[in-house]
């Protein structure tokens, strides 16, 4: 992943504190850009990058910085404003400005790092951004980027606001808004006695888990890992303190460590999307593809909107040129993050090599229905004519949110049973076609029940346009 990509919460580089050189400031800040925008995540090249703008002019590496927040190269623009979140500087009013422009920007990465920036220098005057951001921006990235931000923001009047971010259709929104009104609470509580020793060690194990979050946000990964230990020993049970010690000690490369801690979070909770998407990572890492794969699916079965587990997906079908299902992960994740232009160029990209057949009627049929079958109803729909008097109907059926009878069917279908021809005749430009697939479990039509092992049949007509066969009637 390149520096920039997206965990399951928001981006996750790796920050050193190396001894900074006193050099030139334009070509000392113009180089950490620059190599900053081109690292991968676990480069050290990035902590000793930002290492060499440490102890220079503040104000002027700031004037610096701004001239590369205005870029139109994504990354070197994502470069400044990471620069800026996590350089440790006192004052950065001269930024503030163009980061609160960002916030309002095309591109959802740069929006919510805008968003992380302000939040972590405390600029309290960009409330309002953050607020809108965390309940109204697009996009599920640039939401749980607001809602973090407003935690480590610190003000107490973002408690509502948190609260409404808690019933986000995103659960990784909801699990940073929950770490966010922690950090909110650690700020605003008083000292009180509790008397029932248990509820005391799960509240403080809560507020341990708050702050490791907060210390990973900051990057500062080993303080967080001890931090997510101790909440552990104080409730184990707490599934958050587990997942947030994987993905601590995943950041910084101790993958078995990772694997157990994730493992362990998963089974307090097997819904776990962000457990289940470190999980993945790791096994791809491992080039265990098949066990990726499972991980990621579980993630985005229990949570839809896991773009990292999605973008997993989308990568190894793309590799594995399994076009249709990459294109079935593309729009998932398009629902999720509508203006994503890496999921957008993707999906293009994969529509046009997907693998579907048109040539002959049997062809069609057999795209259609596997089409159908893996979800890709974009594939499917490219196997139906629009001149059919039942387009409409076919619309309704492939419709991605669709409940029609017919996606139900087609989804008890044995895959490991070939579809059979059983007659075709064809005339000029028109195919009456009879064919069958078998259903591999039970599937209830209306109140009659069909067992598994029984022959679903059709009889289906089809037109020649062009030198393609199109379904005009299923």
């Amino acid at each position: 992943l390149s520096l920039f990509e997206r965990g399951d919460w928001m981006i996750r580089p790796i920050l050193s504190s190396a001894p900074a050189k006193k050099v030139d400031v334009n070509m000392t800040v113009e180089t950490a850009v620059k190599i900053i925008s081109t690292c991968a995540e676990s480069d050290p090249r990035v902590g000793a990058a930002m290492a060499t703008v440490k102890d220079l002019d503040e104000s002027a590496v700031l004037s610096e910085l701004k001239k590369y927040l205005t870029s139109e190269q994504a990354a070197i623009r994502r470069s400044a404003i990471y620069v800026l979140w996590q350089g440790e500087f006192s004052n950065i009013a001269d930024a503030i400005p163009e980061l609160e422009k960002l916030c309002s920007h095309d591109e959802d990465f740069t929006r919510g790092m805008a968003g992380l920036a302000l939040g972590q220098n405390k600029v309290l005057s960009s409330f309002t951004v953050l607020e809108k951001m965390t309940l109204d921006d697009p996009s599920g990235y640039a939401r749980r980027c607001g809602a973090y931000a407003l935690g480590l923001l610190g003000d107490t009047k973002a408690k509502p606001t948190l609260e409404k971010a808690l019933n986000d259709p995103d659960r990784l929104v909801q699990n940073n808004a929950e770490a966010a009104l922690k950090m909110l609470e650690l700020k605003s509580s008083k000292a009180g006695s509790v008397t029932d020793p248990i509820a005391n060690n799960k509240k403080e194990a809560e507020n341990l888990s708050a702050q490791g979050w907060k210390l990973w946000g900051q990057r500062k990964l080993t303080e967080a890992e001890e931090i997510f230990k101790q909440a552990i020993e104080k409730d184990p049970a707490n599934e958050i303190a587990y997942q947030g010690l994987g993905w601590a000690q995943l950041n910084q490369g101790k993958k078995l460590n990772a694997k157990d801690s994730f493992e362990k979070c998963i089974k307090l909770n097997p819904k776990n999307s962000a457990a289940l998407n470190g999980l993945g990572w790791i096994a791809h890492g491992q080039g265990d593809i098949e066990d990726a794969i499972q991980w990621w699916e579980k993630a985005v079965t229990a949570q839809p909107y896991a773009t990292a587990s999605l973008s997993g997906l989308t990568q190894v079908y793309m590799d594995r040129k399994e076009y249709d299902k990459a294109v079935k992960y593309y729009e998932m994740w398009l629902r999720a993050e509508p203006t994503n232009e890496q999921a957008k160029e993707g999906l293009q990209k994969a529509k046009s090599k997907s693998s579907i057949d048109l040539s002959t009627p049997e062809a069609t049929i057999k795209s259609f229905v596997k089409a159908a079958y893996d979800g890709n109803f974009a594939a499917a729909t490219k196997c139906v004519s629009k001149d059919g008097a039942d387009y409409n109907e076919f619309k309704e059926m492939l419709a991605t949110e669709s409940n029609h009878p017919f996606q139900a069917m087609i989804k008890a279908m044995d895959v490991s049973v070939p579809i059979e021809i059983t007659s075709k005749d064809v005339e000029d430009t028109r195919c009456k076609i009879s064919w069958y697939f078998t259903l591999g479990r039970v599937y209830y039509f209306d109140n009659t029940k069909m067992k598994k092992g029984t022959h679903q049949k059709f009889g289906s007509y089809l037109e020649l346009v062009g030198d393609k066969w199109l379904i005009r009637d299923i």
